[in-house]
């Protein structure tokens, strides 16, 4: 799930950790 969110969003770079702390605190 938080995958997809990743790729939905344009502003996150290849960085898959900040990916994942973005979608994140997006998500909390």
């Amino acid at each position: 799930m938080i995958e997809s969110l990743i790729r939905d969003h344009p502003f996150i770079d290849g960085n898959k950790r900040t990916g994942i702390a973005s979608a994140a605190i997006f998500y909390v």
